[in-house]
């Protein structure tokens, strides 16, 4: 049995999570469960990509292959490092006092989102370029 499709599937909804997240943060913050739902979003999003992780792990080791050895792991590396520091920097905001260094880390955290919804996108468009449909 073939795990490919569990891969797709948790990445996919890792990917979904995470726009769904910046779209509420973008849009939605005149909503009182704006920041609720960003972050549950947002720890789906984690959750997803590392069961997503797990099942590449695990096809590449039925295959006895070596692990990172396309870009599409590479990418999807560094992806899954900034999906699982974003959480802990959004929640930095939270922790802070000094006004200064909230802005500062508002700021970071916005930036560092959008980079990582770019890197996901990029990590989606590896895989499907190494799948053979793009």
């Amino acid at each position: 049995m073939s795990l490919l499709p569990f891969h797709v599937v948790s990445m996919g909804l890792a990917f979904l999570s995470m726009i769904s997240a910046i779209v509420i943060a973008r849009y939605f913050k005149t909503k009182k469960w704006w920041l609720k739902a960003h972050r549950v979003l947002n720890i789906g999003a984690v959750i997803f990509a590392v069961a997503g992780l797990v099942f590449a792990l695990l096809m590449v080791s039925s295959t006895g292959g070596p692990h990172i050895r396309v870009p599409h792991a590479v990418i999807g590396a560094v992806t899954l490092v900034l999906l699982v520091v974003m959480p802990f920097l959004g929640s930095a905001i939270f922790k802070t006092k000094d006004k200064k260094a909230i802005q500062n880390l508002k700021k970071t955290h916005r930036h560092m989102g959008r980079i990582t919804a770019l890197m996901l996108t990029v990590t989606v468009a590896a895989g499907l370029t190494l799948a053979g449909i793009l």
